[in-house]
């Protein structure tokens, strides 16, 4: 069993969430095995990745990542996000593929699937623009007003990507909502809670179409998600005629992380598949055990084998055991998925960083269009990963540290007074620069892609073996001057691009922070609708099974929408309603909670519920 805690738009405040948990496992007695967090992220490292950001000049703040990213704090959890539309864009681009953007903190990429614990994690990073949904990844620093939006808007390519999993996922993260989600929940209470969202749900076009389309393909076991501020969380039935065996997607999404807002939820989460002992490889080939089917290929061990040594870590692919015992000590480490991974490198020749339509191949072509990955492709892998997929500790930083003591006490030329953060960002606006980060270039060799930021400096991209030579080489370095502490400017590349580009800055806000507080109510057990993905016809009065008690009230008549799969995007109507960052000072009084629990319909995951109560 996993225990996982969901956090809905992070805004920065890193360590108001991790203290919420320690909060919330002091009194629940639990402990939390894995951070996931649906986007706005902001991993914002020095007051330059301000100007990076999707926000007017009067909300900028450092927040909290700076000192996680400067290694004065650490995450307590091993913390995964995906990207969403209030960013510190510059940075999250070096990581195309996903990498660390601090120490035990994953940032997934665009989009990828990462493991953990046995548990499939996949992640789509950004908001859907109809606009820019074919175009290719061709934003980079010194990023314009348009360009600093449309960075941040999803690609046909990464959703490409995602389709062609075959292999069951348990997890699936996104910033957006799928499309249509709210006809699986409590319409009703969503609406009077966000009557915004009226006009939109009217017209079936609030959420993402491409998350849709992967919702209906892809059937996780759980979706989460943030972006639209509120909590919400469903259930949708998956058909499938050809195997006739019948699935269930839990969907939550969350608020944001303020006072008496339901931004926080914690699971249990058991993984459907873990190793056999039986199944450890001797040889150094990779043998694909035929009765797997589409089950997953698990890579990441369930629990702590200290009798298996490092000659026996060839990749092991297991067959389910129901048997196991949700007691075991579960493995921390973080690992790459080989079935991702194929389809990563099979999928090479799509990437462009041209400002161009990203064409994806089809079904009347004669080129190949289907790179669902294949035994042999994924036997392919074990030469450069020899076997073990595990994500090494491989931080490093690239940009210059945020240093309070000096920036705060800028001078201006007029004044001696200090100047306030929106100024020394705009200063420091020139130096916005564009970096080839080494996490990139390693898995770019490993897997012969392109890297774009390479392209975009105007570099080749590295081979292994130029990498492993330049790799040695640094080490060699450093055992000779060992004794000379590493100053992290000097990683800053030469390659980089200025900004000529000032911006009109305003005072700062400042942060009044509170953390001993905890905020999330009740998971509730929504209704369940079959969802049959080859008609697609949303639910009605008609075949709705019993609202949530809390509402009177029936659901609304939906529409009847378009199959998921053949949905034509160019015919959807776009609306570029953003969501502005809010203020987030965190002025609130105490709360004690209680903990509740619930099991929901598989009668395994449950979930831990902070009850507020009023201060006695």
């Amino acid at each position: 069993m996993v225990k996982v805690c969901v956090v809905g738009c992070l805004h920065g405040e890193l360590d108001c969430v991790y203290a919420d948990i320690a909060e919330a496992e002091q009194q629940g007695q639990f402990k939390t095995d894995l951070v996931l967090c649906c986007g706005d992220f902001q991993a914002v490292r020095n007051p330059s990745d301000l100007t990076t950001m999707s926000v007017p000049s009067k909300y900028y703040r450092m927040g909290d990542f700076w000192r996680y990213y400067a290694e004065e704090s650490r995450a307590p959890v091993l913390t995964l996000f995906v990207g969403g539309n209030h960013e510190a864009s510059g940075y999250l681009q070096e990581l195309p593929y996903g990498g660390w953007v601090a120490p035990n903190i994953w940032y997934m990429g665009y989009a990828s699937v990462v493991q953990f614990a046995g548990l499939r994690i996949a992640g789509l990073s950004g908001i859907y623009k109809q606009h820019d949904y074919a175009m290719c990844h061709y934003e980079h620093p010194p990023y314009s007003e348009a360009t600093k939006r449309s960075v941040y808007h999803l690609r046909n390519l990464e959703v490409f990507r995602l389709g062609q999993i075959r292999r069951r996922l348990d997890i699936v993260m996104s910033h957006d909502w799928p499309r249509g989600i709210y006809h699986y929940g409590n319409l009703n209470q969503l609406t009077r809670r966000k009557p915004h969202f009226r006009n939109e749900i009217e017209s079936d076009s609030l959420g993402s179409p491409p998350g849709e389309q992967l919702l209906c393909r892809l059937k996780p076991r759980y979706w989460f998600a943030a972006h639209l501020h509120c909590k919400f969380s469903a259930l949708v039935g998956h058909s499938d005629s050809k195997t006739n065996k019948s699935r269930i997607t839990h969907f939550l999404a969350l608020d944001k992380c303020l006072p008496n807002r339901h931004y926080l939820q914690f699971l249990d989460i058991e993984p459907e598949l873990k190793y056999d002992e039986s199944s450890i490889n001797s040889d150094s080939n990779l043998s694909l055990s035929p009765q797997l089917g589409d089950d997953p290929l698990i890579v990441s061990l369930s629990k702590l084998k200290s009798n298996v040594n490092d000659s026996e870590k060839d990749l092991k692919l297991k067959e389910p055991n129901n048997n196991a015992s949700s007691n075991d000590e579960i493995n921390t480490n973080l690992y790459l998925d080989p079935e991702w991974l194929s389809i990563l490198r099979s999928t090479n020749h799509l990437m462009s960083t041209s400002k161009v339509p990203c064409i994806l191949p089809e079904k009347e072509t004669s080129e190949r269009c289907d790179f669902s990955a294949t035994d042999d492709e994924i036997q392919a892998l074990y030469d450069p990963f020899g076997g073990d997929f595990q994500v090494p500790d491989n931080f490093e930083r690239t940009a210059a540290i945020h240093k309070p003591n000096e920036t705060d006490h800028m001078n201006t030329k007029t004044t001696s007074t200090p100047i306030s953060l929106v100024q020394q960002a705009n200063a420091l606006s020139k130096e916005q620069q564009l970096f080839s980060n080494p996490q990139t270039e390693l898995i770019c060799a490993m897997l012969d892609l392109i890297n774009p930021n390479a392209l975009f400096l105007g570099k080749q991209s590295y081979s292994l073996l130029e990498l492993s030579a330049q790799l040695q080489s640094k080490k060699d370095e450093e055992e000779d001057d060992d004794e000379v502490e590493e100053n992290p400017e000097e990683n800053i590349c030469e390659d980089d691009v200025k900004n000529d580009e000032n911006q009109l800055g305003v005072n700062e806000y400042p942060l009044d922070v509170n953390t001993s507080w905890i905020t999330s109510d009740s998971f509730v057990k929504e209704s369940f609708t079959e969802y049959d993905p080859m008609n697609s016809t949303f639910v009605s009065n008609t075949n709705q099974s019993s609202h949530n008690p809390l509402s009177n009230t029936n659901l609304y008549d939906s529409v009847v929408s378009q199959n998921p799969e053949e949905l034509v995007l160019d015919d959807i109507e776009d609306n570029d309603d953003e969501f502005p960052n809010e203020s987030h000072s965190l002025n609130v009084s105490q709360y004690n909670a209680s903990y509740s629990q619930f099991t929901d319909l598989n009668k395994s995951e449950q979930v831990y519920i902070p009850q507020l109560l009023p201060d006695s």
